[in-house]
């Protein structure tokens, strides 16, 4: 008996079902990892000279500095991926140069060492007392960077004309991208602002059923007041759990 179209709707609507969602798995497994930097400057001392007040020098070792800067440039990794082998480098503007730095994975007991190339440069610029090659810039090896570690990287930088300088931070990983970010004020580990959106939509969710299935209208009103008040938590729980739902998938 010859296949009807009826018959053959529900194998059809399948195969391309089964393709979509194996095509949109694939684009999920290979997806570009995303790894944000935070960058913060706090500002040491300069060298200035008033006619009243007198004169101010900033040392580092033996050698005036016009500034310097204690800055602080902080990793993530917060996909769900452990990575390996990665290069990442910090680069100042023309206008910056840094002294001095030290790379460190907060997870780990070991310090991060330079890339072998820039090792050698460093050593050569030690040895000639010419800098310029690494004035302004530090590359560092990652060997392992685990989902959750957090690297921090501290340098020691001057700028030239006097301003705050300004750092760029790279990686050429094939699938990884390095992205700026500024630091958002958090809560339990969730950025607030985004967490108490999405809190206030699970909260507005619940609403209903307590106005409409609680007949005490005194304890519907506390209890929509509680969740107000609380509403930050849910939340927070979603992001979490969508974060460890990410994880296992990945």
């Amino acid at each position: 008996m010859p296949d009807t179209p009826d018959r053959l709707l529900w194998p059809t609507v399948t195969f391309i079902l089964g393709a979509f969602i194996t095509h949109v798995w694939n684009k999920f497994r290979t997806r570009t990892t995303v790894l944000r930097y935070y960058v913060f400057h706090n500002f040491f001392g300069s060298t200035v000279t008033d006619p009243k007040l007198g004169s101010v020098k900033v040392m580092y070792g033996e050698t005036e500095v016009k500034n310097l800067y204690v800055s602080t440039v902080t990793l993530s990794n917060d996909s769900g991926r452990d990575l390996a082998d990665l290069v990442v480098n910090v680069v100042s503007d023309p206008d910056s140069g840094i002294i001095a730095s030290h790379g460190r994975n907060q997870g780990s007991l070991n310090d991060l060492p330079f890339t072998p190339q820039f090792a050698a440069t460093l050593a050569t610029a030690d040895k000639t007392k010419d800098y310029t090659a690494t004035l302004h810039r530090r590359d560092y090896t990652l060997p392992v960077l685990n989902r959750g570690d957090e690297i921090l990287v501290t340098l020691l930088i001057t700028n030239f004309k006097g301003n705050q300088p300004f750092l760029t931070v790279g990686c050429d990983k094939p699938g990884v991208k390095l992205q700026f970010a500024i630091k958002k004020e958090q809560f339990l580990g969730e950025p607030r602002d985004t967490t108490a959106v999405l809190g206030a939509l699970i909260v507005l969710a619940l609403l209903w059923p307590i106005i409409v299935f609680v007949p005490n209208k005194t304890v519907a009103v506390l209890g929509a007041g509680l969740l107000g008040a609380l509403c930050l938590l849910p939340g927070v729980a979603v992001r979490k759990l969508v974060k460890v739902a990410v994880r296992l998938l990945s």
